[in-house]
């Protein structure tokens, strides 16, 4: 049967993770080219596209990051599992499906 501790077991390993693949960053080499001179436009455009969609999903991680460091810090406090609105406990199963609830 889950319990509330699975759900904070969920979170410390989201975390681990985010942080894990926050110390590995892709080496692609996009970044190597010292001129786009002699590439065709739609190389261009690629390379652009592809930095922009790094940008956007490193932004996710560390609003992701903040939230499970909000979580852990309920953890702490002793007020996890908790809905902040209404006061009520939060069912295990949606705390299991998105450990930030």
């Amino acid at each position: 049967m889950a319990s509330i501790h699975d759900a904070i077991q969920a979170l410390y390993r989201r975390k681990k993770e985010i942080e894990t693949h926050a110390l590995h960053d892709r080496v692609d080499g996009r970044d190597n080219e010292l001129s786009v001179y002699d590439n065709h436009p739609a190389d261009s455009s690629d390379i652009y596209f592809e930095a922009s969609k790094d940008r956007v999903l490193e932004e996710f991680r560390h609003q992701e990051y903040d939230q499970v460091m909000r979580a852990i810090e309920k953890v702490e406090k002793g007020t996890y599992g908790i809905c902040e609105a209404t006061g009520q406990q939060i069912p295990i199963e949606r705390l299991l499906a998105s450990p930030t609830a």
